[in-house]
C-alpha cells in the first residue's frame, strides 16, 4: 500500500467514524469537542450531553484512571473498567 493508498484510508475511516458518532444524539457535540479549541469548550461550546441512557442511547466508555470510567458523549462518570467491555 503506497501513501496515496494509506491517506485514502485513513480518510474513509474518519468519515466512518463520523457517520457512526452521527447516530448517537451527542454525535455532533463529540466531533465538534474533537476539533475546537480547549478554552472555547470551557466557555461552553459543545458541551457534554446531561446521560446518554436519558435519549436511548449507548454509552462510550473511556479511561479516566484505573478505578472509573467516562463517557465520551455525556457526562456519566461510573466507578469500575466500563472501556474494557
Amino acid at each position: 500500500m503506497d501513501a496515496k493508498q494509506k491517506g485514502n484510508a485513513k480518510q474513509k475511516g474518519n468519515e466512518q467514524t463520523y457517520q457512526m458518532n452521527k447516530k448517537h444524539p451527542y454525535g455532533n457535540r463529540l466531533w465538534w469537542r474533537k476539533r475546537l479549541p480547549w478554552f472555547l469548550i470551557d466557555l461552553g461550546f459543545a458541551n457534554k450531553g446531561k446521560d446518554c441512557e436519558s435519549e436511548n442511547a449507548k454509552h462510550s466508555w473511556y479511561r479516566i484512571d484505573n478505578n472509573l470510567s467516562g463517557c465520551y458523549y455525556c457526562n456519566s462518570i461510573v466507578k469500575g473498567q466500563k472501556w474494557k467491555s
